[in-house]
């Protein structure tokens, strides 16, 4: 946990969290795929998305409404999720590999700059 930003981040936080003494169950999450779309404006007029990190390092993901899924099948059925660590992610991908999915669907050359 400790070697993800993330991880860094929040593990300070589950820690507390389980040293409380109380039911709970935790949704681990990763970048949130819907975050890309702040660059919608920039792949319909300029054919371009911007990132400064490594193209091609993979990263895993998450679609916000899978969470609200997630978490709502918790809150209905907590037997069985007590005490418990889910970490949702889909498929690792890098943006080299998200922007060949925006060039393909789209029929048209897309650039990550």
């Amino acid at each position: 946990l400790e070697t993800t930003i993330l991880g860094r981040q929040f593990g300070a936080v589950e820690k507390a969290v389980k040293s409380l003494g109380l039911s709970h169950t935790i949704l681990r999450l990763p970048v949130f795929i819907d975050n890309t779309w702040y660059q919608k404006r920039s792949i319909q007029t300029d054919n371009v998305m911007r990132f400064a990190g490594d193209p091609d390092i993979p990263y895993a993901t998450v679609v916000v409404a899978d969470i609200a899924k997630a978490a709502a099948i918790v809150l209905a059925h907590p037997h069985g999720h007590e005490g418990k660590t889910y970490t949702l992610v889909s498929d690792r991908h890098s943006h080299n590999d998200l922007v060949g999915a925006f060039s393909s669907a789209l029929g048209r050359t897309i650039k990550l700059v």
